[in-house]
């Protein structure tokens, strides 16, 4: 927490003691747009049905928000917030938060508005997925044997790009 020097009740109160300094501090308030934000998006996105890991995060989180209340205005918080100086840490939890509680994707965003996008190479999403249907559309007398993780549908190497075979059915 930073505070600012006051100089003239510095001059007037302190002139003999000059050890002792008048300051003025920033008051620390937790009930802040930012913090009710954050902690809306986190009950947000615990009404959702995620995994185990994912819950375990944010009851955690959510722990650090107890004391704060809920935004019951969400889109005036969001135009309200202004994320001073010493609050640079908040950016990208807060580009999150909006994204959450507007309901938005990362993927496609609108506007101004900047966050970190999830991105998968598609190929391993192909094969993940084909790997997981197949076998419940085949005949109950064809098996499906998906290929070594090690291997990929494609292979990228300086530019080339080559085409393997995917698994095999038996």
């Amino acid at each position: 927490m930073k505070g600012k020097l006051m100089l003239s009740a510095q001059l007037r109160h302190n002139a003999v003691n000059r050890h002792k300094f008048c300051v003025d501090y920033d008051d620390y308030m937790p009930d802040c747009a930012a913090n009710r934000l954050l902690h809306s998006a986190l009950d947000k996105l615990l009404s959702l049905k995620l995994s185990s890991e994912n819950q375990r995060w944010l009851y955690e989180l959510r722990f650090a928000f107890d004391g704060i209340p809920l935004s019951r205005d969400i889109e005036r918080d969001i135009n309200n917030l202004r994320l001073e100086r010493g609050m640079a840490h908040y950016n990208e939890p807060m580009a999150w938060a909006q994204l959450i509680l507007r309901g938005m994707s990362p993927s496609a965003l609108q506007g101004n508005t900047k966050a970190i996008s999830l991105l998968f190479p598609m190929e391993a999403v192909f094969e993940s997925f084909v790997a997981q249907t197949l076998p419940y559309e085949l005949p109950s007398h064809l098996k499906v044997i998906p290929q070594a993780a090690t291997y990929s549908l494609v292979i990228r190497s300086t530019g080339l790009t080559i085409a393997l075979n995917f698994g095999r059915i038996c």
